[in-house]
Formats: C-alpha cells, structure tokens, sequence
C-alpha cells in the first residue's frame, strides 16, 4: 500500500531516476516531468497528489522556486520540497511550509524526507 502520490519535477532524466526510486522505495507512489508548466498540468488533471517535489533550475519560462509558489497559492495543503545543487535559497525566499533539500541528497536523507512527509501527511 503506497502512502501517498508524490509529483517529481526533475529536469535531469537521471536525477528524476534516482528520486523515483527513492520515493517509491519509500512507499510512495509517482508521477513525474521534467518542466513546470508540465507540473501545473499533471496537478489539475491527476487527482490524489499530496507531495511535490521540484527542482529550482527548470527549463522555460517557470523555475522551480515560481512553481513551488503557485503550488501553495492553489493547493495550499500541498507538500512542497525544494531542491538544488546550485542554489541555496533562504528561507524567506520559500513558500510557507516549505522545506528545502541540498542535492546530492544521500539515501540516509532520503529515508529520513520520506519518513518526515509520511509523519506530515498523517
């Protein structure tokens, strides 16, 4: 039985790889893309998605920070992780509720993420 629905919003297909397998190991269920604007899309016509998970650096016009934004003006029960290798955001610059993941997330950080949102959702 998988504990929820989680949205990866991944530029770098194996990257987005490695974090399906981490969620789904984790007992989540996924769906994933590469582009925010794809996101916005899998969000209105994919029902059940409690968690997302993006990127900041994304192609287009909508960075994963932008997205994380419009994700809690919309869903505002959302679960939103932030993630980057590049940038370190602060914390005003995050959405409330908000976290942020440094990558490359080890597996030990991982577990403890999954675990974390599970406690979250329940």
């Amino acid at each position: 039985m998988t504990i929820a629905k989680v949205l990866i919003v991944e530029d770098e297909m194996l990257i987005r790889m490695a974090l399906v397998a981490d969620f789904q190991d984790g007992g989540y269920e996924t769906v994933q893309t590469g582009t925010a604007h794809d996101a916005l899309h899998i969000l209105r016509t994919t029902p059940g998605i409690k968690v997302v998970f993006t990127d900041i650096n994304m192609p287009g016009d909508m960075d994963g920070l932008t997205l994380a934004h419009y994700i809690r003006q919309h869903w505002p029960h959302m679960v939103i992780i932030v993630s980057s290798g590049k940038h370190l955001p602060s914390i005003a610059a995050l959405p409330v509720r908000a976290r942020f993941l440094a990558k490359p997330a080890t597996q030990a950080a991982m577990t403890v993420l999954c675990n974390d949102i599970r406690k979250e959702l329940s």
